[in-house]
């Protein structure tokens, strides 16, 4: 990869993989910008966005749009919330897909969420990843790093986080998020820590 050309690494993950860890310690050892899903979707509940609004801002006016995405940036102290307003899930789809290629357009990067895979498939600088690891393991991560209770609840969250995200893809990439054929590089957590996985990450990057 030429580290003087515009690229951007996806990071697809499952729940309790450690996906999110992994992009956010390879986006340092980068040293590009790191976004993920929460912090988009909280960009677009925060201003109210439509896509219809996004698009229209653009057109308009180049640096209010700039200006508006630089809040992602500080976009990690607002708060997540399930409740979108006005915004529907398949606006929040094509909103998030908007601001994702907006994001890549110039500046280096590494995005963490459900669909920067599929929203940037046509951008030449692409590289993605999928991160994955055995039920065990991301039951086990859940339990010890988010503090879910042990037993039956924190494999019904799972099973409800595996089920949402799958549905999500289906429904508006018209992909499994399984299918290896999505992604450059697949990696396996089993036996894996974060810091080992970035670094097959990097050394991978090496031989674009």
């Amino acid at each position: 990869m030429n580290a003087n050309s515009t690229f951007v690494i996806t990071i697809n993950r499952e729940a309790g993989s450690g996906g999110r860890t992994v992009g956010r310690l390879l986006a340092e050892k980068l040293g590009v910008n790191f976004y993920d899903k929460i912090i988009i979707e909280s960009l677009v509940q925060e201003f109210d966005l439509s896509p219809e609004e996004i698009e229209s801002l653009k057109a308009e006016k180049r640096g209010k749009w700039e200006e508006l995405c630089s809040k992602i940036l500080s976009a990690p102290s607002m708060g997540y919330r399930d409740d979108f307003g006005k915004v529907t899930s398949a606006d929040l789809f094509r909103t998030e897909s908007s601001l994702i290629r907006h994001l890549a357009e110039n500046h280096s990067c590494v995005i963490a969420g459900r669909s920067a895979f599929h929203a940037l498939k046509d951008h030449p600088g692409r590289v993605s990843v999928f991160i994955w690891a055995p039920k065990e393991k991301r039951l086990e991560r859940l339990i010890s790093k988010h503090k879910i209770p042990a037993g039956e609840g924190a494999e019904e969250i799972l099973d409800r986080l595996d089920k949402s995200r799958e549905n999500y893809t289906s429904r508006f990439c018209g992909v499994d998020r399984h299918d290896c054929r999505n992604y450059d590089l697949v990696i396996n957590m089993d036996s894996l820590t974060e810091k080992q996985a970035v670094k097959i990450i990097l050394d991978y990057l090496k031989t674009r």
